[in-house]
């Protein structure tokens, strides 16, 4: 499902727990091996949440899990074992939002509520008590955005307005204030990209607009001027996708390609224009609205769908 309007899908598919974690000793970091920590995560199926690592844990926010948009918040430091948070976090549920850690705190930008784009600005320092730093800010309300945290300020990447598709850049160094980069950047008007810092610039991968799936990779030191190192990456065109820095390297995981092909392939650069192929399936099932994070030494994904009913309540970790 892209950021369109979405459909109601079916349950989620339910297995048995794996064995907590040992300690991490990262041995194999090539991107082929993956492990399951478990196929039933309390969290449930959802996709089109957001993730971050703070405060020493994995954190799960909101998103989608076939029948409703979810306002809960989850937290784990092993990936196995999950602690729910609040089961009201904000002032109703969200997905398509995105989420960033920026001056001690978690902080969550906009989303959709199964009815309209959502404008408000949200943080917290325990996630369990959520603070609204503003209800209208000037980038507008918007969903399937990309957010990063560069030059010590926090920024919102692109996204969709309605129906609008955007290509224009805010940042702001409280969550209050919102000050425009650029109206219109060199990069399309997109949505499902994903937005990464890497060799001290902030980076855009993939995305999809006007019936088209991406696989170009932008970047930019000041959030205003953007060029694109390459327009046809290796990986193909995919948004609602996931993507990080680990081992020195970015990483593209898996998302929709061809509004049917849901990917499990895993793609690392190390500068952005070459991009190797880790492997073309790995362990997990292909899927899309999922997140990566990189926590104790490991890359990690976490939930996601298939875009024909199933949600994963999964939590796979490579090495």
């Amino acid at each position: 499902m892209l950021c369109l309007f979405p459909l109601v899908f079916g349950a989620c598919r339910q297995d048995l727990n794996r064995a907590p974690l040992s300690p991490a000793s990262p041995s194999d970091l090539s991107g082929r091996n993956w492990l399951s920590s478990t196929t039933t995560a309390p969290f449930g199926g959802r996709a089109y949440h957001s993730s971050v690592v703070y405060g020493g844990k994995m954190w799960v926010i909101g998103g989608w899990d076939g029948i409703q948009p979810l306002n809960d918040v989850w937290w784990s430091t092993n990936g196995v074992e999950w602690t729910r948070a609040t089961d009201a976090a904000f002032s109703g549920g969200r997905y398509w939002h995105s989420s960033i850690v920026f001056d001690g705190k978690m902080w969550v930008i906009g989303g959709f509520d199964s009815v309209e784009a959502l404008s408000d600005v949200w943080w917290s320092n325990d996630g369990v008590v959520w603070n609204r730093a503003t209800d209208m800010p000037d980038s507008g309300p918007r969903f399937c955005q990309s957010s990063v945290v560069y030059d010590g300020k926090m920024w919102v990447i692109a996204g969709q307005q309605t129906y609008d598709y955007l290509n224009n850049v805010w940042w702001s160094t409280n969550g209050t204030s919102w000050n425009q980069a650029v109206d219109y950047a060199a990069f399309s008007p997109r949505v499902g990209h994903t937005s990464l810092v890497f060799s001290d610039r902030m980076w855009i991968l993939g995305a999809y607009s006007d019936y088209l799936f991406f696989n170009d990779v932008w970047r930019s030191s000041d959030g205003a001027v953007w060029d694109s190192p390459v327009t046809t990456a290796a990986f193909s065109g995919r948004a609602d996708h996931a993507s990080v820095v680990f081992d020195g390297r970015m990483w593209v995981i898996g998302g929709l390609h061809d509004y049917t092909d849901n990917l499990n392939d895993i793609w690392w650069s190390g500068d952005g224009v070459n991009w190797t192929e880790a492997t073309p399936h790995a362990a997990f099932a292909g899927r899309q609205g999922h997140t990566a994070l990189v926590h104790r030494g490991r890359l990690w994904v976490l939930g996601g769908t298939d875009g024909a009913g199933t949600f994963f309540p999964d939590v796979w970790h490579m090495p």
